[in-house]
Order: structure tokens, then C-alpha cells, then sequence
């Protein structure tokens, strides 16, 4: 498939045990609102869509499917705003990392689904490659406040079964360019952003898909611009990937 330009993450379509309150926790942490099982972004388009899983309880632990989501702030303000708002629930981070290209934040949801909260340095300050380090969170609270930014979900990144048919599927077969490959994990994109889209086999090396009746992710929305007729596509992650024409 020729390469993707102007994409643009339209909706991530996932699985909980209670949607509602998924989609009130995560609208939470996004700052903006939630109706019934959509989160919503401050111009009230939908974000995230959360149906009812068949079985309660935690997603996988070991399944190839989701690693996280990751919400992204137009301001380091707003990113910091969410990081108190996280405190003030008493939410716990997993983790808190500076990448480089980007400062983030890692939780998990009611259902232990990845969240990542981030904000991108500019383009003109990113290194040649992701790395993480660990991020001081002190300046980051300093610099809180409620500016109105926008969110988006920035990427989507993945756990996968087997690296190599994963990076060739989201490469030659979507048009995702790679980027940045890692022994466990690589990163593509399009336009040269550092990842839209990231898999990874950190703990899933060998592993089946989530089941379709557990919490975890359905379908990824792609808009893109120059592209006619919509396409869909089977994931070797066990998720429907759609690619459609800018609305």
C-alpha cells in the first residue's frame, strides 16, 4: 500500500467491563467530557469508544492486543493539569518518562488497559531516536494549568505476537513508515512524526490474541488525506484496523 500523509487517529473503538465508567475515567483524565460510552474531545467529537465486554475482570496479561492508548496535550500546561487532576482522584502512575520528542505519563484503567497522557516537544527539538528517561514531575506540576489545549490520541501503541509480521503488516500493508526499530519494538508513522503506531513484544513473544469477550481493543480509525474509498484490515494483533478519507 502506497505511504500515508496527513493522518489523523479518528477513534479507538475498546472493550471494558463497565463502559460507562471507562469512558468517564479516561474522560477525566483527557480533561474534556464523556456521553454514555464515548470520550469526547473539547469540540465534543468522540475519541474513544467503549462497548460492555462479555466477561467482567481485567484485561490479559499475557495476549497480544493493547498496550496502551495515548492521549496527547497541545501544551506541557495541559499535560500538567492532568497530572493533578490524576492526583486528586488518588490515580496512581505506573510510570513517568522523558522520551525526547516528548514527556508522558503511564496509568492504567479500571479494566488495567495502558494509558499514556503526553505532550510533544517541538519538531525542531526531537532527537534522532526515542529514548526514555526518567521525567521530574516537580516542573512539570509547575507549569499546570487548564489552558483549553486541545487532546487527541496521539498513537495507539501495540502488543504483538511476532515483531517481524507485525512491522511488515503495519508497514507494507497499511503504509505506515518505520522509524525507529528496537530489538522488542518498533515505531512507525506517517510525515515523519515519531510513531502513530507502535508494536511491541516485551511480554508477548509467542502469545495468542486477547479474547474477544475480555477487555482490550476492537478497531483503530485511520483518516488520511488523498484516500478514496475506505479500506479494512485484519491486524496480526487480533483488532481491525480501518482506513478511510479525511472527513
Amino acid at each position: 500500500m502506497a505511504a500515508l500523509h496527513g493522518l489523523r487517529i479518528d477513534r479507538v473503538q475498546l472493550r471494558a467491563t463497565d463502559a460507562s465508567r471507562s469512558a468517564r475515567y479516561w474522560s477525566w483524565l483527557a480533561g474534556t467530557g464523556a456521553d454514555g460510552g464515548f470520550v469526547l474531545d473539547r469540540d465534543g467529537r468522540p475519541l474513544l469508544e467503549f462497548r460492555d465486554a462479555g466477561v467482567a475482570g481485567p484485561a490479559p496479561g499475557r495476549a497480544a492486543g493493547l498496550f496502551h492508548v495515548a492521549l496527547r496535550f497541545a501544551s506541557r500546561a495541559a499535560l500538567g493539569a492532568a497530572l493533578e487532576r490524576a492526583g486528586e482522584r488518588g490515580l496512581r502512575l505506573t510510570g513517568a518518562s522523558d522520551h525526547g520528542v516528548s514527556e508522558a505519563l503511564y496509568l492504567r484503567d479500571p479494566d488495567g488497559l495502558g494509558v499514556e497522557l503526553y505532550w510533544d516537544r517541538p519538531r525542531e527539538q526531537w532527537p534522532q531516536s526515542i529514548y526514555s528517561e526518567p521525567l521530574d514531575l516537580a516542573p512539570l506540576r509547575a507549569a499546570a494549568a487548564d489552558d483549553g489545549a486541545p487532546v487527541d490520541v496521539g498513537h495507539v501503541h501495540l502488543s504483538a505476537s511476532d515483531l517481524d509480521a507485525s512491522t511488515a503488516f503495519w508497514r507494507d500493508r497499511v503504509g505506515l513508515d518505520l522509524r525507529q526499530a528496537d530489538p522488542q519494538a518498533s515505531f512507525l508513522s506517517a510525515d515523519g512524526y515519531h510513531h502513530h503506531l507502535a508494536v511491541n513484544t516485551w511480554q508477548t513473544a509467542g502469545a495468542a490474541p486477547a479474547p474477544p469477550d475480555r477487555a482490550g481493543i476492537d478497531r483503530l480509525v485511520l483518516e488520511v488525506d488523498g484516500r478514496g474509498d475506505g479500506v479494512e484490515l485484519d491486524t496480526p494483533e487480533g483488532l481491525l484496523v480501518a482506513i478511510g478519507p479525511r472527513g
